[in-house]
């Protein structure tokens, strides 16, 4: 599949402002599932500098400064990329990975620590007591549970719009039975740590409805299996993640993912931000 997509960040303040740097990560990597075919950034007011770099996930992003006092800044960024997986399943796991908890090796074990590390709970852990129950049902079968998972959050949970805070924590969202993608994600990555599968959290875009082109970010978890690599899920629509996602970032916690971040300085100055995304599938 091959996507064009437009995607628009418009902030306005109450008064001119300092801007301080700001970091932008809305640029599409090339990898196993996807390549980037273009990419361009566009800002308003012109910056100071602007320089690209890598975060220690690999993910790319743009770091932009500014002089002088300003009253508005909008960055638009176009790309066009082209997704491959058209099988979510392409791939033959390793024998070890077959059954939950995943054996691995040591000198993996030294690169995934960051994915297997959960916040700290009490004795009565309400998502590890899920995940385990479903994993007793499914003989801990490694890619069994986690679509059974996949399906048992969406099918129980129900998904609001939540635009703005960082995600409700996992057994809150547990608990009340719904919240945004980012709740629903961080929950599945959650019970998914608690039985020592490592996952992280993916934003980026997603196809959705064909007939609608404007779109907001999503997000959607991956889990690393051996033999197969990061493999997405998405538990908000209950879909292994094949050729309609497309990846911007992904890093062992969501406030790494933030497609801009930046302050600014300004005495009893507000900001108000609109935001927007054109999808089209052209192919």
């Amino acid at each position: 599949m091959k996507y064009q997509i437009h995607h628009q960040t418009h902030y306005t303040y109450s008064k001119p402002v300092f801007l301080e740097p700001h970091i932008v990560r809305l640029k599409p990597p090339s990898n196993g599932s996807q390549q980037r075919v273009d990419y361009t950034l566009d800002v308003i007011p012109s910056p100071a500098g602007m320089s690209e770099g890598d975060d220690p996930s690999g993910n790319d992003f743009t770091k932009i400064w500014f002089d002088e006092f300003h009253e508005t800044l909008e960055l638009s960024t176009s790309v066009m990329v082209e997704t491959s997986r058209n099988n979510p399943f392409d791939y033959l796991p390793e024998p070890y990975a077959s059954i939950i908890p995943i054996q691995f090796e040591h000198d993996e074990l030294d690169h995934l620590n960051p994915f297997l590390k959960r916040p700290v709970t009490s004795d009565l852990d309400p998502v590890e007591a899920l995940a385990e129950r479903l994993a007793i049902k499914v003989e801990h079968e490694t890619l069994i549970f986690l679509d059974v998972l996949n399906r048992h959050l969406y099918d129980t949970t129900k998904v609001i719009v939540r635009e703005e805070g960082a995600p409700h924590p996992p057994s809150k969202t547990l608990e009340s039975r719904e919240g945004a993608c980012r709740d629903l994600t961080v929950l599945f990555i959650d019970a998914c740590r608690s039985l020592g599968i490592p996952a992280r959290y993916v934003s980026g875009y997603q196809e959705r409805d064909s007939n609608q082109t404007l779109r907001y970010l999503h997000a959607w978890a991956e889990v690393y299996i051996p033999g197969g690599g990061w493999r997405g899920y998405d538990p908000t629509q209950g879909l292994v993640v094949a050729d309609r996602h497309i990846t911007l970032t992904a890093t062992p916690e969501p406030a790494e993912t933030l497609p801009v971040q930046g302050t600014f300085r300004g005495t009893q100055a507000t900001s108000h931000m609109v935001a927007s995304t054109q999808l089209i599938c052209i192919s």
